[in-house]
Parts: C-alpha cells; sequence; structure tokens
C-alpha cells in the first residue's frame, strides 16, 4: 500500500461513483481526497482532520480553481470508509452511518479526470460504482504504472 497516489484519465461522468479503499495510518493527522481536472483544479477536497492545526475529528471540503482555493465547507461528522458520487450539479459523500455529505460542484466540471490521495491513509483500492478499475494509477514512490 501507497501513502500518495495520483489517477489521471479516469473518465468519471455525472451519475458515477468512486470507492476508496485503505487503511488510517497509526497517530494520524489528516487525509485528503482531491477529485477533479488536474491539480490545480480540484472539484472536491474531502480533507478528514483528525488532529490538524485547529481542527480535531472534522471534515473539511473546498475546491479549488486555476490553483487559488475557495471557502472551506466544514462537517462535524466523521467517516472511516467514504463512497463519493459526481453528480452534474454537486458531490456527494456517503458516510457509513448511511448519512451523506453535499458538496457543489463549484467548477461545473462535465467529467473528472484528475483524483489525488495523500497523507495518513494507506491506499488498497479505487472503484467505480460496477466495480471496475479506475484509469491510471501513478503512485508516488513507485515508478510502475498500473494500466
Amino acid at each position: 500500500s501507497f501513502q500518495n497516489l495520483i489517477v489521471t484519465n479516469m473518465k468519471l461522468r455525472p451519475g458515477l461513483g468512486v470507492k476508496v479503499t485503505g487503511d488510517i495510518l497509526p497517530n494520524p493527522q489528516q487525509f485528503q481526497i482531491n477529485l477533479g481536472q488536474d491539480e490545480d483544479n480540484i472539484g472536491l477536497h474531502f480533507n478528514p482532520r483528525f488532529t490538524y492545526l485547529t481542527d480535531n475529528n472534522t471534515i473539511v471540503l473546498n475546491a479549488k480553481q486555476n490553483g487559488q482555493w475557495e471557502e472551506e465547507q466544514r462537517e462535524s461528522k466523521f467517516p472511516y470508509k467514504v463512497f463519493i458520487i459526481f453528480e452534474a450539479k454537486e458531490f456527494k459523500v456517503k458516510l457509513p452511518d448511511g448519512s451523506e455529505i453535499v458538496f457543489p460542484n463549484r467548477l461545473e466540471l462535465e467529467n473528472i479526470n484528475f483524483m489525488s490521495v495523500a497523507n495518513d491513509f494507506s491506499f488498497k483500492e479505487i472503484c467505480r460504482q460496477d466495480g471496475s478499475r479506475v484509469g491510471r494509477y501513478s503512485l508516488a514512490l513507485e515508478s510502475e504504472l498500473l494500466a
């Protein structure tokens, strides 16, 4: 398993979901999952913070356009497993307790081609709603590309 991951060429269309499976590392501070077009244009920044900066057990959501972060949305719910659905007008993050967090598609993205997972999260698998593998994985600290 790996701590930093970049996925390109995802071709995730509205109505499709993506499930990220992995383990929270010991003594975690935070981890993040980003979905968008590229590193500078992120439609959903999903950032659970265990103990990071002034946050404790808080989820921070945001978007980044042309390299600039926008206004943060904070949630007190706290997940250890997430299922993210990309809709035309919003992202839905489904939590294990059955609740969901909704975050608007501020960048008006028509599809998602980029995803990154970083920090205190040991990635195991990413798959679409139908169970198929997603895009190309580019694993940090690894030179290998998995098609």
